[in-house]
């Protein structure tokens, strides 16, 4: 600051640092400013009211490059290089997706999904727009003038409308034409959530059969069981097994076990196999059935409090909808397709949900995008007392739009090329990430559910619940009912052993009544049958003549033996007497040969 006391030298070191300060301040000083690309706080350079009958258009020709674009010059990816776009931004109170008021210029921090989406577009395309857009406020728009109306003219005074609109027939027949949407509009219903908590249901495994067909499968299983039983009566050679008996309720018993699946039936005839085949066939079919039917009746989902089917049904039973009003999309699909539907306009989306809490609607008419959005928020989803009820009522997507244009300023082309970038940002993820940040940023209220994308396609209806598996509450009615079964068969085991302490004496083991098949009926041995019921099976005498009559069982079997034993001793020496006649007769004849008589 005193050169008079600095030397020469020193005086012109001074000098140059000086001079080297200030081109180490000024350069970065004029990039920033001349930068176009800088994402700094620009201001809009357009402001016009929404349908000032005195605005100019700010729309541009890009005509000239559409040209190039035909001749093969220039390819559609940079179609749009080196151009200052003039989009239109949307301010106001109606969503937190739109610039907030007072507005004076972009956000440096969190400027929006929106905003995001269309700096990703520049960088892609290689243009610039963000010190040549314009902002529309919707709360200046003049009364009776709908969504239709803006969008229509948005699109003729600038380049590209930058909002989410929902792409419908009814704007594209008014000229509005849209890139790859990259919203999800469909629409559905918002209503109060279900109460926590699982009601226990013994008997959900009977849910897949109606009473009916329960009492037609028993009728079914007795009458299958009787027929084989009938026909093992009939020809004791129907089955390779003993199931015959007086009561056939082996049969019976094999029937049952056919309908899970384990066909235990042997048969041996041709009419016993085609009886067999058609049995387990039936069960086949019948089995199949149930177990693809089970799984959606065992799992126990929580029952919203509003029983709603969808947007006809919620018409059909006079629900009340709270829905966004000037003409929207939603509010005109409904009321085309229900002309007597009950609607309470709103002017904001978070108005809408407060009108469920605070009574005025039994449910939210919005979109599947909007909800995703709103969900995780405090001021529209306190508590997490919403959910989504019913199906898609139509399934709609959005994004931005243009004026369809192809030969007089040729705006079309500029749809093209934010089709196909965004087509990439689609494909390469970019767009779920940016959707994934604006959640992160603007989820307040955490209700145990993932967000859905809201990607264009996206129509899950799941609130984030794993129903894929099924707890103890889903399957405890048959464990129940299982075990309830078993100590029931336990204790009628113990009661029979000790009403008849001979039980495993008398019947144990395997029944005896193969001796019959051996005599064949024709040696005159006696037989002997345990069959229940027979003279034998008295449990109402003493035990010294249980046990007296048990003796004389045995010794009548060992009288028996020894009569077949004296009659294959018979049989044996008639046998030698043959062979040796064979043999002498063999060796008169010349031919001496051994014969060797086994018996």
């Amino acid at each position: 600051r005193n050169k008079t006391m600095l030397l020469p030298r020193q005086r012109k070191q001074a000098t140059l640092l000086a001079k080297n300060t200030m081109v180490f301040w000024l350069v970065p000083l004029v990039l920033l400013l001349t930068n176009p690309t800088s994402h700094a706080q620009e201001a809009p350079l357009f402001t016009t009211p929404i349908m000032d009958p005195d605005a100019v258009s700010h729309r541009q020709s890009v005509c000239d490059l559409q040209a190039q674009f035909y001749n093969g010059t220039l390819t559609l990816r940079d179609a749009l290089q080196g151009v200052e776009l003039r989009p239109v931004l949307f301010a106001g109170d109606l969503s937190d997706l739109f610039l907030q008021k007072p507005f004076t210029a972009l956000p440096e921090q969190n400027p929006g999904i929106i905003v995001e989406v269309l700096d990703e577009m520049a960088q892609r395309g290689g243009f610039t727009w963000r010190n040549s857009y314009g902002v529309a406020d919707l709360d200046t728009i003049p009364s009776g003038v709908t969504f239709n109306e803006v969008l229509q003219w948005t699109t003729d005074f600038y380049d590209i409308s930058c909002s989410l609109w929902t792409k419908s027939i009814e704007r594209v027949n008014l000229g509005a034409s849209f890139p790859e949407g990259w919203y999800d509009a469909s629409i559905i219903l918002v209503g109060p959530a279900a109460e926590s908590g699982y009601n226990l249901n013994i008997w959900s495994f009977l849910e897949p059969f109606s009473t009916e067909v329960w009492v037609l499968i028993l009728v079914t299983i007795v009458v299958s069981g009787l027929i084989y039983w009938w026909m093992e009566r009939y020809d004791q050679d129907t089955d390779q097994q003993e199931l015959g008996g007086q009561h056939g309720l082996e049969n019976l018993f094999i029937a049952a076990l056919s309908f899970t699946g384990d066909n235990r039936y042997e048969p041996s005839t041709n009419f016993a196999r085609i009886y067999v085949f058609s049995m387990a066939f039936f069960f086949l079919i019948i089995g199949s059935a149930y177990t693809a039917n089970l799984a959606s009746f065992l799992v126990v989902q929580n029952t919203p409090t509003l029983q709603v089917e969808g947007v006809s049904d919620a018409v059909a039973k006079g629900l009340v909808m709270c829905t966004v009003g000037g003409g929207s999309t939603i509010e005109n699909v409904v009321r085309k397709a229900h002309p007597g539907v009950r609607l309470v306009l709103t002017d904001t989306t978070q108005q809408m949900y407060q009108g469920v809490r605070d009574g005025k609607c039994d449910l939210v008419l919005t979109s599947l995008g909007d909800w995703n959005r709103e969900r995780v928020k405090e001021e529209s989803n306190p508590g997490c007392n919403l959910q989504w009820i019913g199906r898609v009522f139509r399934f709609f997507n959005g994004g931005f739009a243009v004026e369809s244009d192809s030969g007089t300023l040729c705006t079309s082309l500029i749809r093209d090329v934010f089709n196909l970038h965004m087509l990439e940002m689609i494909e390469e993820g970019v767009l779920e990430e940016l959707w994934k940040r604006e959640y992160e940023r603007t989820t307040t209220v955490t209700c145990n559910a993932d967000v859905t994308s809201s990607a264009s396609g996206s129509s899950d209806g799941g609130d984030g619940d794993d129903s894929s598996q099924l707890s103890i509450q889903d399957m405890g009615g048959i464990f129940i009912v299982h075990y309830t079964l078993v100590f029931l068969a336990v204790v009628t085991a113990l009661l029979s052993k000790r009403k008849n302490p001979l039980h495993g004496i008398i019947w144990g083991g395997q029944r005896q009544n193969s001796v019959s098949k051996l005599n064949n009926g024709d040696m005159g041995a006696p037989t002997y049958s345990d069959e229940p019921g027979s003279s034998n099976d008295d449990n109402s005498v003493p035990l010294d003549t249980l046990y007296a009559k048990q003796y004389e069982h045995l010794a009548a079997l060992t009288q028996q033996m020894k009569d077949m034993m004296q009659q294959l001793d018979q049989v044996q020496k008639q046998s030698k007497q043959m062979g040796e006649k064979i043999r002498q007769n063999r060796q008169f004849e010349g031919r001496d040969q051994d014969i060797t008589i086994e018996a």
